[in-house]
């Protein structure tokens, strides 16, 4: 306590704030990393408990893109509704059929066959395979490659998007790759990384034990240099640059915690 009232008003200040943010970021990220379900569109739709209604059941992924309510409905009869806005897409529809599954060297045995419909429309007829990072890819039954997903554009951001055939679709519209992924279990995911958390506040501890020990630690490093280190005064400059350090310290630290949020 005694090493705590001889720091001046900045250097407390400074000590306050990452304690706080130590804190604040701790219950942001319990928060954020407990959302996990469906990655749409950059977007976390959440994984609701199942709903069971006698034999059937169903599957809700909900969220919000572009500021708009988004709800993915899987049902155990194989159809897929998604509801954003006001708009509605689907119900699209899967059929398993292993004679689907293009006959090319490996797709015979690794792919998964299937048909997509929608209401009774033909889609898609062919096969998904699923990648080391849990995403899928589909191949026409003739082995060209399908569908595969919506993918940002130069800026980063979701938009309007064309598919193989040119035909446009509205940004919020799901791909034949989106609606494969939620027939045959899509990858649960989640923002926020408890690694980056870790690091967040081992810098800001790291910085408190800066300033609490600042002195100690200046002469501790002088004792490689002089002889009897514990006589030195430090400079305007060697004090300027503590304060700088510190300061540039704590902001290091919030975009830390503020990049591992967004982490996946």
């Amino acid at each position: 306590m005694e090493r705590i009232r001889k720091l001046n008003w900045y250097q407390k200040l400074l000590i306050i704030v990452l304690i706080a943010m130590i804190g604040f970021f701790t219950v942001l990220y319990q928060q954020t990393i407990s959302r996990s379900g469906f990655r749409y569109r950059d977007e976390i739709l959440v994984l609701l408990p199942k709903e069971i209604t006698g034999v059937s059941y169903q599957q809700i992924y909900s969220g919000q893109i572009n500021g708009q309510s988004a709800v993915f409905t899987v049902s155990s009869d194989r159809t897929v509704l998604f509801v954003c806005g006001n708009r509605a897409y689907g119900p699209y529809r899967f059929h398993a059929d292993d004679s689907a599954r293009p006959d090319r060297e490996g797709m015979r045995e690794m792919a998964t066959g299937m048909e997509i419909y929608l209401d009774d429309q033909l889609l898609f007829r062919g096969g998904a395979m699923k990648t080391s990072e849990g995403q899928y890819w589909l191949f026409n039954e003739d082995g060209s490659v399908a569908d595969s997903g919506v993918l940002p554009g130069s800026n980063g951001k979701y938009g309007d998007w064309r598919d193989g055939d040119g035909i446009m679709h509205a940004m919020e519209e799901p791909s034949l790759a989106d609606v494969a992924a939620l027939m045959l279990g899509p990858k649960i995911e989640h923002d926020g990384s408890w690694g980056m958390w870790f690091l967040g506040c081992l810098l800001a501890a790291a910085t408190i034990v800066f300033i609490l020990y600042a002195e100690t630690i200046f002469r501790w490093s002088l004792a490689f240099l002089i002889r009897r280190p514990e006589e030195a005064e430090p400079s305007d400059w060697e004090l300027t640059s503590r304060y700088l350090y510190w300061t540039a310290m704590a902001a290091i630290t919030a975009l830390v915690f503020t990049v591992g949020l967004k982490m996946g």
